[in-house]
């Protein structure tokens, strides 16, 4: 017996010797959380049910929370995802209702989870967000860095490869402060698979390995074992077939090892997939043979029907199209229906509770139907002297009793006509009082738009000091969270232009209210502080932006994101400067689109805030820069409803570099409108080019 298995039985003896308390139900709960850890799944639920009834015969709210907790957990574990959310709601209810913040979190991640499971990435990131800011007030870094890698694994799912990037490397840094190995490791390898998406595969196989070191230090056998898949499709991507054979076979040694047998459906349709690569069926058949059985066991619905389809095509190399045929249907089948089993099984429970309930509706209408055939030939004799008295009767009361309704009906009809004349009246007034307040809120809209427009610069002012440009300028509502600012300033042996493209907070009248802040701010530091180093600009500009904010005496943590760039103009040269926060610069030189990276924080409340950085830019004629904002490459649209992404922008930057500005801009546009189609317009966007 295992240290772990003496455990289980030191607190199964604790149960039945201690008091009926809440101390018990703590008991419980660390018995749960161990049989669960152990995979036994019913005895886990059986204990559980126990918890419950002790925690209502002592009216104890925890656990309740706890047992709901528990009960979507083992749902969960089991693969019943659906099932398991409404425990897992319920449990929120209880933990938000006591303020136990730590264990909401974990709530959040739990259904989280599920949604990924689910395929639902855009409900499961709502919850990860909540998890985040929990987390955050809590300084709960361990749990924090694991809520940025779950969200990261999210924005994976949903292809928006950079996001998820972004939030892995979140999850790095917290995870590096902790000094967490398995943390970097996990870390590691998700990153590699960002790197392997892009085809990347020198960098990926680099934190693989990297991975694999750590694992191997900690000897966590798992850890390898997922390292060593990793890095075989790696080497199978990249068509290194022999080094991606070699580490797959590592990894399926140390599986069957160490009994790890729920890896090994993956890793044996990876092997088949070489062997069908390799045009070798009869080497992939008996590794998909043993895939499906194990994948069926485990209830692992993505493996299996992935044997299938390798299945499928193994023997279609054989010729065996009978085989082939089967197969793919089977493929199809799973993939098509993942979910569909646990609903048939619902329709067809309700149809025979209909059946029993329709039988027994028809043995009660027989036996009533009978009882009354008794007795109406039992009346028949007594009832027949009289039923000229009672039809005329009747009839007398029928005449009497309609007259009466008649009449109520009319008086009835009078009201209602006097009713509805009264609230079509209220109606009307209504309406005209909502005319007034939306003409009142429009012309306010409108007002805020003049405001806003008066601190953009004018198109003159920028054709003045840049003749080849745009301004690529649409925001989402008549008025924006985007801006754009210009400003000049005039020395003896030279003149200096600021141009910068910024995202304020928000969009619509918040984000204009924002934007006009941020401006500001922008101004002060550079004409009253004379600061003319880009960085400094926006070291100075962040703490006016804080200053303005903090006289509210509540935590707001609205700013700005933005691309600064400054170009100074000699008699001889010219020199361009840049700074940016979370927005970077492009460039196009020679027919190669060049980036600087901005500082990850933005213009605003930053945790550990750090100064900017100036970047000097190396100029050479013709060079063309643009400053933009993230509306363009977050905006839903084209044939499957996706973002447009900054991947295709950057393409679409280069295929019109050798227009003329003014036709950029006209392409620009043309492509933003297409690609949006009849979807809405998410967010504000800026693009600035210009030509020097």
């Amino acid at each position: 017996m295992n240290l772990f298995s003496q455990k289980i039985d030191s607190l199964k003896s604790v149960l039945k010797t201690s008091k009926q308390d809440t101390a018990l139900v703590y008991v419980y709960k660390q018995l749960i959380s161990d049989l669960e850890d152990e995979a036994n799944y019913a005895e886990a639920t059986s204990y559980n049910e126990e918890m419950y009834l002790l925690s209502k015969k002592i009216k104890f709210s925890k656990g309740y929370a706890f047992y709901f907790m528990f009960k979507g957990c083992l749902l969960q574990d089991e693969h019943f995802y659906e099932k398991s959310l409404p425990a897992h709601f319920r449990a929120v209810e209880i933990f938000d209702s006591l303020n136990m913040q730590k264990s909401l979190a974990i709530e959040y991640r739990h259904i989280a989870d599920n949604y990924v499971e689910l395929a639902n990435y855009k409900k499961a990131v709502e919850y990860i967000f909540k998890e985040i800011r929990i987390e955050q007030n809590l300084k709960e870094l361990k749990l924090l860095s694991g809520a940025y890698l779950n969200l990261g694994n999210a924005y994976r799912k949903l292809e928006d490869y950079e996001h998820a990037e972004t939030f892995y490397q979140k999850s790095f840094e917290i995870k590096n402060e902790i000094h967490d190995s398995t943390g970097i490791a996990n870390c590691y390898n998700n990153l590699g698979l960002i790197y392997r998406h892009n085809k990347d595969y020198r960098k990926a196989l680099s934190v693989y390995f990297k991975a694999l070191g750590i694992y191997q230090n900690l000897n966590n056998k798992k850890g390898i074992i997922r390292s060593y898949t990793n890095i075989g499709v790696v080497y199978k991507s990249s068509n290194n077939l022999s080094n991606a054979l070699t580490y797959f076979n590592k990894a399926i040694n140390l599986s069957l090892e160490i009994g790890h047998i729920s890896a090994l459906t993956t890793l044996y349709n990876n092997v088949a997939n070489l062997y069908i690569i390799q045009r070798l069926p009869d080497k992939a058949i008996p590794l998909l043979d043993s895939s499906i059985k194990i994948s069926a066991k485990e209830k692992d619905i993505e493996d299996l029907y992935t044997a299938h389809e390798y299945l499928s095509k193994a023997y279609y190399l054989k010729s065996d199209y009978k085989n082939a045929y089967l197969n793919h249907v089977m493929f199809k089948q799973l993939h098509d229906s993942i979910y569909n089993d646990e609903n048939s099984k619902t329709i067809s429970d309700l149809r025979t509770q209909f059946e029993v309930e329709k039988k027994e509706v028809e043995v009660k209408a027989i036996a009533n139907a009978e009882k009354q055939k008794l007795a109406d030939i039992a009346e028949v004799q007594r009832n027949r002297s009289l039923m000229i008295i009672i039809g005329v009767g009747c009839l007398l009361i029928i005449t009497v009793v309609f007259l009466w309704i008649l009449n109520k009906r009319f008086r009835i009809t009078n009201r209602q006509k006097q009713v509805i004349e009264k609230q079509k009246e209220v109606l009307d007034e209504k309406n005209n009082l909502l005319e007034e307040k939306q003409k009142e809120i429009i012309d306010s809209i409108n007002y805020a738009k003049r405001l806003q427009q008066a601190i953009l610069p004018s198109l003159e002012s920028l054709k003045k000091y840049f003749p080849q440009s745009f301004i690529f300028y649409k925001p989402k509502d008549i008025v924006a969270g985007d801006f754009y600012w210009m400003h000049s300033v005039t020395m003896v042996d030279k003149e200096i232009v600021f141009m910068a493209a910024a995202d304020s907070t928000g969009h619509g009248v918040p984000g204009a209210m924002v934007s006009v802040v941020c401006s500001n701010a922008l101004n002060r530091a550079v004409i009253e502080f004379g600061l003319l180093d880009t960085g400094k600009i926006l070291d100075k500009t962040r703490e006016l932006v804080l200053e303005t904010f903090s006289k509210s005496g509540e935590e707001i943590k609205d700013g700005m994101d933005i691309s600064l760039c400054k170009f100074e103009f000699s008699k001889h040269d010219i020199n361009v400067e840049w700074s940016g926060a979370n927005n970077s610069l492009w460039y196009i030189q020679n027919n190669q689109l060049l980036q600087v990276k901005a500082d990850k924080q933005s213009i605003g409340k930053t945790d550990n805030p750090i100064p900017f950085k100036t970047h000097k830019i190396s100029y050479s004629a013709g060079t063309t820069y643009y400053l933009f904002t993230d509306g363009f490459a977050d905006q839903f649209g084209g044939p499957k409803g996706k973002k447009f992404k900054y991947k295709q922008l950057e393409e679409a930057l280069l295929q019109s570099n050798h227009l003329d500005i003014k036709e950029q801009k006209v392409k620009l546009e043309d492509s933003f409108i297409s690609w949006k189609g009849d979807l809405e317009q998410v967010d504000d966007v800026t693009i600035i080019g210009i030509t020097i």
